[in-house]
């Protein structure tokens, strides 16, 4: 439905081992030439490193996707990851589609239509791109040292 309009871009289709629809998804690989699928990756940072907009289900990988500061779509197909879509999007740092499970045509005219929202709109891209900028310091690292030692040192006190 949506191919002639975006024949022009590479897309990297990531799948894990429990993928039920991986048999439908080599069939389009086949025939689209724009279309590279990837099956149980172990370095989703060289792949993402690799793009310029995503679309990823809530968890984890959104904070990677933050990490590296790209413009990303982002839904829920658990209840486990919708706040946590919802948060991402009220911190403006992606564009939440909402619960697949609630939306019509299973998100596809959603998720559609944004990503031709993104690949218009250099400006939310470069909005998107900051806000992101702005969640991250750098220091997350010696934020969690730094509580390790102080539990550690409260665990020790009491213990005396």
């Amino acid at each position: 439905k949506y191919a002639s309009e975006l024949n022009e871009y590479n897309f990297y289709v990531v799948v894990g081992r429990y993928n039920n629809k991986i048999n439908d998804l080599k069939e389009l690989e086949k025939i689209n030439d724009n279309i590279n699928l990837f099956e149980n990756v172990d370095n989703m940072v060289k792949i993402m490193n690799d793009v310029d907009i995503a679309v990823s289900a809530g968890g984890i990988t959104l904070y990677e996707l933050c990490a590296l500061r790209i413009p990303t779509i982002t839904y829920a197909f658990a209840d486990h990851q919708l706040q946590g879509t919802k948060e991402f999007a009220l911190k403006q740092l992606m564009i939440n589609v909402g619960d697949m499970r609630l939306l019509k045509n299973d998100g596809s005219d959603d998720i559609y239509n944004n990503i031709i929202a993104l690949i218009k709109d250099y400006e939310l891209r470069r909005r998107m791109h900051h806000q992101m900028e702005l969640q991250l310091d750098g220091l997350g690292s010696e934020r969690i040292a730094t509580s390790i030692m102080e539990h550690s040192m409260k665990w020790i006190e009491m213990k005396e």
